[in-house]
């Protein structure tokens, strides 16, 4: 178990004073022998009074103390004796010292410490004081928490054997690198006051409701580097064209933290290892930069047979082609955040066959025949780019992201329609 350093203080002739200085789950202390039913409303009495000191105190901290036993000092003062001094009255003298000594000795606790050792000095030097060795507990011991009196036994160390063994109890099913300590101070000292001694057993039962405990334990974890993207612009390729040269891929490392609980609850988290497991790897992408008309209709008509995404600045889908408010929901809604006024663009090269509001449900819209069967829609835009008869390039910004006809916020809707029969977008776009 371990103890913090003790410090000693010279005080004068009246003796010496001591100077005392982070889901796992709650820990469970050990089970131990129950008291027996004679003694039951002790037991009971120390349970009570546990619980009044756990709520008298915060989560104890760790205490640190700075430097080692603080070495006093007492200077000799000279003294002049009168040279009339009788012998008779010398040795009076030296008569009531010793009675005073031995006065002050029945007063010393009979629990403290042995007296430091003094140093022998010269005239001219100070005396100077050593702390004194540790004090054994093989016999008569009491237990103390955050400085009360708990109880004596007979044995102080196998009190102190049984407290090791609440905290090697309190580790089970953890690994060698965790560890436990009490988070009061718990002490074991001698003991020759007049408070009758009891059972380990008794003691530890009832002075567990006392104490705390506090382990600490690593938990490793691993977690996603995010890739980045190399963007490459093209001027040949309109505003809105984007093709992936290569595929981005997130890493991988692993973090340690050092988890501290007390009493089962987490009290403290610090990270004190990572290292990367795999390396991220870089999308590579191309995004085209040549600029439209400013009425868009200066597009080529052509189709390439392919679709691509319509909304250049997110890839977020917020609705897809499903059952909807008790109907079809016949495309998908791509919103990702600060959308209103964003440009779409044609998912390929056709005409426009309509661009403008009719009064339904999609508002400002544009639907482009490609010319093999299949056909687009964009709805709900706040501004249009196109006017019915453009011929269009894919890639060409057609119109601005809106929430006019049926919105409950900026979006676009987009629709895939195969000689008339809806599609779902996401068979040809992603």
């Amino acid at each position: 178990m371990k103890r913090k350093n003790d410090e000693f203080k010279f005080i004068g002739l009246d003796g010496f004073s001591e100077i005392e200085s982070i889901t796992p789950e709650p820990i469970e202390k050990s089970e131990l022998k129950k008291p027996a039913k004679a003694k039951k409303k002790k037991a009971d009495s120390h349970k009570a009074l546990g619980e009044k000191l756990k709520a008298s105190k915060k989560i104890p901290q760790p205490a640190h103390l700075e430097g080692g036993a603080t070495e006093h000092v007492v200077y000799k003062k000279r003294v002049v004796i009168a040279v009339a001094a009788s012998v008779t009255a010398a040795m009076l003298s030296i008569v009531t010292m010793a009675s005073a000594l031995d006065s002050q000795e029945e007063k010393q606790p009979q629990n403290a410490l042995a007296p430091a050792v003094i140093k022998p000095a010269t005239p001219d030097e100070p005396v100077t004081f050593e702390k004194a060795a540790e004090p054994e507990t093989k016999g008569v011991s009491a237990l103390y928490i955050d400085g009360e009196l708990i109880g004596v036994v007979e044995d102080g160390e196998e009190l102190k054997t049984a407290l090791d063994g609440i905290l090697s109890d309190a580790k089970e099913g953890y690994d060698d690198a965790t560890t436990t300590e009490f988070a009061n101070k718990v002490e074991v000292k001698p003991y020759k006051g007049d408070k009758s001694a009891e059972s380990v057993d008794d003691l530890m039962e009832y002075s567990k409701y006392m104490y705390s405990i506090k382990l600490s334990t690593d938990w490793i974890y691993e977690e996603e580097i995010p890739y980045e993207t190399e963007i490459t612009e093209d001027d040949s390729q309109p505003e809105g064209y984007e093709e992936i040269t290569q595929e981005g891929q997130n890493g991988t490392k692993q973090t340690t933290l050092r988890l501290t609980f007390v009493n089962g609850d987490q009290t403290d988290a610090v990270v004190t290892d990572e290292k990367e497991i795999s390396k991220p790897v870089k999308e590579k992408k191309i995004v085209g930069t040549a600029k439209s008309s400013e009425n868009g209709g200066s597009g080529s008509g052509e189709s390439t047979g392919s679709f691509m995404w319509p909304v250049p600045h997110t890839h977020s889908i917020t609705s897809y082609m499903e059952w909807r408010w008790g109907r079809m929901h016949n495309g998908i809604d791509i919103a990702g955040g600060g959308d209103y006024g964003q440009p779409f663009v044609a998912a390929d090269g056709g005409t426009v066959v309509w661009a403008g509001d009719d009064g339904g449900g999609y508002g400002n819209y544009v639907m482009i025949d490609h010319g093999n069967g299949y056909m687009t829609v964009y709805g709900h835009a706040c501004e249009l780019a196109c006017s019915t008869g453009d011929y269009v390039s894919q890639g060409q910004v057609i119109g601005y992201i809106g929430s006019t006809g049926n919105s409950t916020g900026p979006h676009l809707h987009f629709e895939v329609r195969l000689d008339g029969e809806y599609q779902d977008p996401l068979n040809y776009v992603s």
